[in-house]
Protein backbone atom coordinates (compact mmCIF):
# COMPACT_ATOMS: atom_id res chain seq x y z
CA UNK A 1 0.00 0.00 0.00
CA UNK A 2 1.11 3.48 -0.75
CA UNK A 3 -0.20 6.80 0.39
CA UNK A 4 -1.98 8.79 -2.22
CA UNK A 5 -2.10 12.57 -2.46
CA UNK A 6 -5.17 12.99 -0.22
CA UNK A 7 -4.72 15.18 2.82
CA UNK A 8 -6.93 12.83 4.88
CA UNK A 9 -4.12 10.30 5.10
CA UNK A 10 -6.19 7.47 3.59
CA UNK A 11 -4.25 4.76 1.89
CA UNK A 12 -5.23 3.18 -1.39
CA UNK A 13 -4.29 -0.20 -2.74
CA UNK A 14 -2.42 -0.01 -6.00
CA UNK A 15 -1.55 -3.03 -8.08
CA UNK A 16 2.05 -4.15 -7.96
CA UNK A 17 3.13 -3.49 -11.56
CA UNK A 18 6.38 -5.44 -11.21
CA UNK A 19 4.45 -8.50 -10.05
CA UNK A 20 1.90 -8.06 -12.85
CA UNK A 21 4.74 -7.92 -15.39
CA UNK A 22 6.23 -11.12 -14.01
CA UNK A 23 2.85 -12.86 -14.06
CA UNK A 24 2.34 -11.81 -17.68
CA UNK A 25 5.78 -13.19 -18.58
CA UNK A 26 5.11 -16.58 -16.97
CA UNK A 27 1.64 -16.81 -18.54
CA UNK A 28 3.10 -16.13 -21.96
CA UNK A 29 5.94 -18.61 -21.44
CA UNK A 30 3.45 -21.26 -20.30
CA UNK A 31 1.41 -20.76 -23.46
CA UNK A 32 4.11 -20.28 -26.08
CA UNK A 33 6.89 -22.59 -24.82
CA UNK A 34 5.14 -25.96 -25.12
CA UNK A 35 3.55 -25.06 -28.47
CA UNK A 36 6.87 -24.00 -29.98
CA UNK A 37 8.56 -27.12 -28.58
CA UNK A 38 5.95 -29.44 -30.07
CA UNK A 39 6.17 -27.60 -33.37
CA UNK A 40 9.97 -27.97 -33.49
CA UNK A 41 9.80 -31.64 -32.47
CA UNK A 42 7.22 -32.34 -35.18
CA UNK A 43 9.36 -30.68 -37.85
CA UNK A 44 12.48 -32.57 -36.75
CA UNK A 45 10.54 -35.85 -36.73
CA UNK A 46 9.11 -35.35 -40.22
CA UNK A 47 12.51 -34.38 -41.63
CA UNK A 48 13.98 -37.49 -39.93
CA UNK A 49 16.78 -35.83 -37.99
CA UNK A 50 16.95 -38.57 -35.38
CA UNK A 51 20.18 -37.49 -33.69
CA UNK A 52 19.17 -33.84 -33.87
CA UNK A 53 15.74 -34.80 -32.52
CA UNK A 54 17.35 -36.63 -29.61
CA UNK A 55 19.53 -33.64 -28.80
CA UNK A 56 16.50 -31.41 -29.08
CA UNK A 57 14.57 -33.66 -26.66
CA UNK A 58 17.43 -33.36 -24.20
CA UNK A 59 17.55 -29.58 -24.62
CA UNK A 60 13.77 -29.30 -24.18
CA UNK A 61 13.91 -31.48 -21.07
CA UNK A 62 16.64 -29.32 -19.54
CA UNK A 63 14.79 -26.12 -20.49
CA UNK A 64 11.51 -27.35 -18.99
CA UNK A 65 13.31 -28.44 -15.82
CA UNK A 66 14.93 -25.02 -15.57
CA UNK A 67 11.57 -23.29 -16.08
CA UNK A 68 9.89 -25.55 -13.52
CA UNK A 69 12.54 -24.85 -10.89
CA UNK A 70 12.57 -21.12 -11.64
CA UNK A 71 8.77 -21.00 -11.55
CA UNK A 72 8.73 -22.87 -8.24
CA UNK A 73 11.03 -20.34 -6.56
CA UNK A 74 9.21 -17.43 -8.17
CA UNK A 75 5.83 -18.64 -6.86
CA UNK A 76 7.33 -18.99 -3.37
CA UNK A 77 8.39 -15.33 -3.55
CA UNK A 78 4.90 -14.33 -4.74
CA UNK A 79 3.28 -16.26 -1.88
CA UNK A 80 5.61 -14.50 0.56
CA UNK A 81 4.68 -11.12 -0.96
CA UNK A 82 0.96 -11.88 -0.73
CA UNK A 83 1.35 -13.10 2.85
CA UNK A 84 3.22 -9.94 3.83
CA UNK A 85 0.53 -7.80 2.21
CA UNK A 86 -2.19 -9.72 4.04
CA UNK A 87 -0.38 -9.30 7.37
CA UNK A 88 -0.08 -5.56 6.79
CA UNK A 89 -3.78 -5.38 5.88
CA UNK A 90 -4.83 -7.36 8.96
CA UNK A 91 -2.65 -5.15 11.13
CA UNK A 92 -4.25 -2.02 9.65
CA UNK A 93 -7.76 -3.43 10.18
CA UNK A 94 -6.90 -4.25 13.79
CA UNK A 95 -5.67 -0.68 14.27
CA UNK A 96 -8.86 0.66 12.71
CA UNK A 97 -10.95 -1.60 14.97
CA UNK A 98 -9.12 -0.30 18.06
CA UNK A 99 -9.59 3.28 16.92
CA UNK A 100 -13.31 2.69 16.38
CA UNK A 101 -13.64 1.22 19.88
CA UNK A 102 -11.86 4.24 21.33
CA UNK A 103 -14.10 6.54 19.32
CA UNK A 104 -17.18 4.71 20.59
CA UNK A 105 -15.99 5.12 24.21
CA UNK A 106 -15.31 8.82 23.63
CA UNK A 107 -18.77 9.30 22.15
CA UNK A 108 -20.37 7.53 25.11
CA UNK A 109 -18.47 9.78 27.54
CA UNK A 110 -19.54 12.87 25.62
CA UNK A 111 -23.21 11.85 25.82
CA UNK A 112 -23.11 11.53 29.63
Amino acid sequence: MRKNGNSGGMETVRPNTKLNTQITFWEMLARVGPVLSLFAITILWFVDFTTTLEYFFIAISIAFAFVAITWWWWIMIVIKTINTSMQISVSRFEDIGKELKDLKKDLQHMRK
